[in-house]
């Protein structure tokens, strides 16, 4: 099975007709820590995979259906040319948009089909992706969705000597942001390109939920042998490591009137967190609350639970952090924490299941988890006829 969303994408020719559609594609992410695709080589990077077939409904009734083909001539990609060059689930994102000005160095092949090696020995590896994937499904999963917003309460100037960072060379100017309350999810970031930015320097952000004495952000499941590390210094080998850390390099200006306001909003990761430090300002540039947001992430079930405490006020905050965790840990299934394991183990689903359908509609997220695990489960095994037990390759 693959799981597939369908799009209404009508106003997108409301004005005009697109002649080009370009899609990112994140580093994939099928198991623990090294299990990921690193997208170093377009002639290796083969376990990333884009499927897409526009349907298109005309006044007149007629239909005309565009399908994604690797044989066609019509698709190319490029790893030179993408401007997120690393994406991980536990350990953020890097963005560098100077590769958007340097189209002499973007490298386009054509594309090739996907391809999958499942372990079964009975099969030529790789195997076809239309093979090896099985009937496409439509995903009724609730979708990702940014519920709430947060601007920072307070704005503090920490030492540069408690950071570690060595992305960058201006490192005197580091700011923590406190975003109120703990929550799953990431930052958007807007500043002045002028004011703010130190011209081929990056900007990295690094999320937490609690501080450290010094007031830096706290980073400790970023560890080697059990030594706290943080930004490029962090190096994982564990199982619950966890590097929170965006590292952000604007695009430059391509003109004396290019628009003065660059932006960020990581694609390819979420983080759990209340606090993030951001390094790499200018020496001069002292950050405003309109400078970052925090975007609350979660699926989108349905609130349907209204628990309320009208004489006990502390009991109606533990209502709310119980909802608000909940929801923190909801990402397309249950995890069991929103800021380093980010798994979903069965455990924790379980322990929290009973208050989870008190508060929200879980039924087609459960249902759609539970098929998940029913279909690994069952991946690259098979039951002999004349055994009783399962053999998996």
């Amino acid at each position: 099975r693959v799981s597939y969303r369908a799009c209404d994408v009508t106003s997108f020719y409301t004005t005009t007709t697109p002649t080009l559609l370009r899609v990112s594609l994140g580093m994939c992410k099928y198991g623990y820590q090294q299990s990921f695709c690193t997208g170093a080589s377009p002639l290796t990077d083969v376990c990333k995979g884009f499927l897409m077939l526009l349907k298109i409904q005309f006044n007149d009734g007629t239909t005309q259906t565009i399908a994604s083909s690797s044989t066609d001539g019509a698709w190319q990609a490029t790893t030179s040319g993408n401007p997120i060059r690393y994406s991980h689930l536990y350990h953020g994102e890097q963005y560098d948009g100077r590769v958007l000005n340097s189209t002499e160095s973007v490298l386009w092949h054509p594309a090739t089909p996907a391809t999958f090696n499942t372990g079964d020995t009975r099969l030529q590896q790789p195997v076809p992706a239309n093979q090896a994937l099985g009937k496409p499904v439509l995903l009724t999963m609730p979708p990702l969705t940014v519920s709430k917003k947060y601007s920072p309460v307070s704005i503090t100037k920490v030492s540069s000597s408690a950071t570690t960072t060595t992305t960058t060379t201006n490192n005197n100017n580091v700011w923590v942001f406190d975003m109120s309350t703990n929550m799953a999810g990431f930052a958007t970031l807007s500043v002045s390109r002028s004011l703010a930015l130190v011209p081929n320097q990056p900007l990295v952000l690094k999320y937490g939920e609690v501080l450290n004495k010094d007031g830096t952000v706290h980073m400790a499941y970023c560890t080697d042998k059990g030594v706290p590390r943080s930004g490029s210094d962090c190096t994982c080998t564990g199982i619950n490591c966890a590097n929170q850390t965006d590292t952000f390099y604007p695009a430059p200006t391509k003109t004396t009137n290019d628009d003065d306001a660059v932006t960020y909003t990581p694609s390819f990761t979420y983080h759990g967190f209340r606090y993030i430090q951001i390094e790499g300002f200018a020496p001069q540039y002292t950050p405003s609350a309109k400078d970052i947001t925090a975007l609350f992430v979660h699926s989108a079930v349905r609130q349907t639970g209204s628990v309320h405490f009208p004489k006990t006020p502390l009991l109606n905050q533990i209502q709310s952090a119980i909802v608000q965790t909940q929801l923190s840990n909801l990402h397309f299934h249950p995890t069991d924490c929103p800021q380093r394991e980010k798994r979903g183990w069965t455990g924790d689903a379980q322990f929290t299941s009973r208050q989870a359908n008190l508060n929200f509609d879980m039924t087609e997220l459960y249902r759609n988890w539970l098929q998940t695990m029913a279909n690994h489960d069952a991946a690259g095994c098979a039951l002999p006829k004349d055994k009783g037990r399962v053999q998996c390759f």
